[in-house]
């Protein structure tokens, strides 16, 4: 089937367009129709029971967990306000797809990401600046990893391909063809040595890279 929004062909089972995010299947509104008047009878018996016990005089506390205790409560929140209070160092803007995938290299220094735009773009951490574009997939970046080495780059793409790229010269090692669907997801092995991918054709792929 087609995308309403951006016109590309997607598979027929998802709610929404990989590529523009568009919604492509209407939500089951019986579905969710029934889910409300499940979850509105569920309260009103709850409230019910509540009553009858506190008109009977049994007293009623609510369950509560260590999880949700005043203290806990309290340090999480302030968590999370610490966590909030983070400033952000660059806004990269230069990738004209949707971002799938973003990975550091093991030293820090350097980020790539995958987009929708059929691109990997390597950034250097410390300016903010694009180092290389890397090109060759033919379709969507889903997953880029790193080699433990830093060194080389793989990404996984929605053209059935891995690519293996010198992370220096913006260059492709090695093509890996083998899965007959969307590439989800890559990961290189400790020693890198081995590279792993999982794809929409339900199977799970090992790779020698090296």
């Amino acid at each position: 089937m087609r995308c309403p929004g951006c016109g590309k062909i997607i598979p027929g089972q998802i709610r929404y367009c990989p590529y523009c995010g568009a919604p492509v299947q209407p939500k089951r509104q019986g579905v969710l129709r029934w889910r409300r008047i499940i979850a509105v009878m569920s309260l009103v018996a709850i409230v019910a029971i509540f009553g009858v016990l506190g008109g009977l005089g049994i007293p009623v506390q609510p369950p509560t967990s260590p999880a949700m205790s005043p203290q806990n409560v309290q340090r999480t929140t302030q968590e999370v306000e610490e966590v909030a209070g983070g400033r952000v160092l660059y806004t990269l803007r230069e990738q004209t797809g949707l971002v799938w995938s973003v990975a550091f290299a093991p030293d820090g220094a350097t980020l790539a990401s995958g987009s929708g735009d059929d691109t990997i773009k390597i950034w250097e951490v410390a300016s903010g600046r694009e180092l290389h574009t890397l090109r060759g997939h033919t379709d969507a970046v889903r997953s880029v990893a790193f080699a433990p080495d830093g060194a080389t780059l793989a990404s996984g793409s929605w053209d059935n391909t891995i690519r293996i790229w010198e992370v220096a010269s913006g260059r492709v090692l090695h093509t890996l063809r083998g899965h007959t669907d969307w590439v989800w997801s890559v990961a290189f092995a400790p020693d890198g040595a081995t590279l792993a991918s999982g794809s929409w054709d339900g199977t799970i792929r090992l790779w020698a890279v090296r």
